[in-house]
C-alpha cells in the first residue's frame, strides 16, 4: 500500500482533500494519519484518484511503526 509523507496539516489537508472529491460524509475519514516514532513526519495512505504533491513511497521503511495511529 502507498503512503504520502508530510507534516500532521498536510497529511490532514490530504484527508479533507480526499473527503471533497470522493464526496465522503463528514463524519467518515479517508484514513488516519501514522507518526514516525521517531521523527516530525506522518504518513497518510494513499487514494489512487486523489493526487498530492507531497513525497509518496510504495512502502513504509522500517523506521516507522503502524500502532501510533492519531
Amino acid at each position: 500500500m502507498s503512503y504520502y509523507i508530510g507534516t500532521r496539516e498536510e497529511c490532514d489537508n490530504y484527508n479533507q482533500q480526499v473527503k471533497e472529491e470522493k464526496g465522503l460524509i463528514e463524519d467518515i475519514i479517508w484514513a488516519n494519519p501514522v507518526k514516525h516514532p521517531t521523527e516530525d513526519k506522518y504518513a497518510i495512505h494513499v487514494c489512487p484518484a486523489v493526487e498530492s504533491e507531497l513525497e509518496r513511497v510504495d512502502m513504509l521503511d522500517e523506521t516507522w511503526t503502524y500502532n501510533e495511529e492519531l
